[in-house]
């Protein structure tokens, strides 16, 4: 499960896609599962994340602080996973403390970095990885040379999504943006719209200055306003076939993609 939520600190139950206890995903056609145990050193309690594959109970990756990484970095990190997003057929990001790992379909390291934000979100379109990072910048990375550069965002992106042709940001004005891998270029297509999520048809947003939850499609043209749909998300949304869903605590809700046909199953 994808935590969508920018102001989550994934690191305790209450984030959706914490993985203390476990947490299940699919990567390249098989089932894993990633957690987190704890063990006590030198008198302090230590976590340390590892994946296994879920058939054969096979540990296929465990967590470490990168070799490299500076004492004034490693003092802040640790082992723990605190975030798995599958970004490709064949490549995964895994997030930690302070460090992000790329890894490829035999979970080998293909890519580190350490400058990692609030928004665990990554993304790879036309052979490039992107991210935010800390200082709240969405960083472009050649995978095939390791170049990095950071992409401007029209101010800080606070939190970004993106579908197989475009990433879309907002920022802390609240405004949403298109972005185009192949030029780089941005274009603002709404106001009020902090939080959000990219499905397969319109993006689901709210958190703007009137506190609205909007649906646009993806030129920033209205389609309905859903805030009468309470428990229903922006950010945490996700879309199975016909319908939106929420996950929240007491029970999932769920909508037509339009916004209509608004209801909610009961745990």
């Amino acid at each position: 499960m994808n935590c969508r939520n920018s102001a989550c600190s994934h690191s305790n139950d209450t984030c959706e896609a914490y993985v203390e206890l476990g947490e299940y995903f699919v990567f390249n056609s098989k089932i894993y599962k990633c957690y987190n145990k704890s063990k006590v050193v030198s008198g302090e309690n230590r976590w340390y994340g590892s994946i296994v594959e879920a058939e054969s109970g096979k540990t296929v990756f465990k967590n470490s602080i990168p070799t490299d990484m500076s004492s004034e970095l490693a003092i802040d990190d640790s082992e723990a996973i605190l975030y798995v997003r599958v970004l490709s057929d064949d490549i995964v990001k895994v997030d930690g403390d302070r460090h992000a790992y790329l890894l490829d379909k035999n979970f080998n390291i293909i890519y580190c970095h350490y400058n990692i934000g609030k928004f665990p979100w990554g993304a790879i379109l036309n052979g490039n990885y992107y991210y935010i990072n800390d200082i709240n910048e969405i960083v472009k990375v050649n995978l095939t040379t390791f170049e990095s550069k950071s992409i401007a965002s029209n101010g800080k992106a606070f939190m970004a999504d993106n579908d197989e042709n475009f990433i879309y940001y907002s920022n802390e004005f609240s405004e949403l943006y298109k972005l185009s891998p192949d030029d780089e270029s941005s274009i603002k297509i709404a106001d009020n719209a902090l939080f959000f999520s990219v499905q397969n048809k319109y993006i689901y947003a709210s958190g703007g200055d009137n506190g609205n939850k909007i649906i646009y499609d993806k030129n920033g043209k209205i389609i309905a306003d859903y805030s009468a749909c309470v428990n229903m998300g922006a950010d945490s949304a996700f879309q199975i076939n016909d319908k939106i869903y929420t996950i929240f605590n007491g029970g999932v809700a769920y909508m037509d993609l339009d916004g209509k046909n608004y209801g909610e199953m009961m745990q």
